[in-house]
């Protein structure tokens, strides 16, 4: 046999307040020469439009077909210009042979990217023996709150 429900208790006091902002990572992704393989050239992607300010934080490169003979290479670009156009060397690279890339060093000139910017994809260099094919790219940004 049960009995009668007792009282409510009394609600206890309240937390401190998060320390989180609410807001998550951004994360850019392009298929590039899907099914085949690539070919040097700007603007090999669709645009894709940054939703908040952010900062970039990293990227990757990944591809089903290795490049040979030579690295491939990209640059990504904020509204045409390149996140490594003032340092080159530091431009998102699967290294040749290899499958995957990453980058972690942006251009400080684009340390912010607002939102509404137009983000694409440049193929600079690919594989002199085997360009590389079925790539995939992705670019973390971490918004600005």
């Amino acid at each position: 046999m049960t009995g009668p429900q007792g009282v409510t208790g009394a609600t206890g006091p309240s937390g401190p307040p998060g320390s989180g902002t609410g807001v998550g990572l951004t994360i850019a992704t392009w298929v590039l020469a899907r099914n085949a393989l690539t070919s040097v050239g700007t603007d090999k992607t669709n645009e894709l439009v940054v939703p908040v300010t952010a900062s970039p934080t990293n990227c990757f490169a990944r591809c089903k077909t290795a490049p040979s003979g030579a690295d491939l290479i990209f640059d990504i670009n904020v509204n045409g210009i390149g996140l490594w156009d003032n340092n080159p060397v530091n431009r998102l690279t699967i290294p040749n042979g290899q499958v995957s890339g990453s980058q972690n060093v942006f251009d400080p000139a684009l340390a912010t990217i607002t939102a509404g910017s137009i983000l694409t994809v440049d193929v600079v260099q690919v594989g002199s023996v085997s360009a590389g094919g079925d790539i995939t790219i992705e670019f973390v940004l971490t918004p600005i709150t």
